[in-house]
């Protein structure tokens, strides 16, 4: 998944989520990110 990051939630589950910066554009620039959007939250095993 290009422009996404991904946490783990649980043993099984990452929270998919992308970056947008103030003016609302996706970035992947950890320092300008202000918001995100939650994609998916899925099993990965």
């Amino acid at each position: 998944m290009n422009n996404k990051f991904a946490v783990d939630v649980s043993g099984n589950y990452r929270m998919i989520f992308e970056g947008y910066d103030k003016n609302d554009k996706l970035s992947i620039k950890k320092s300008e990110i202000v918001t995100i959007q939650i994609v998916a939250i899925d099993d990965y095993h």
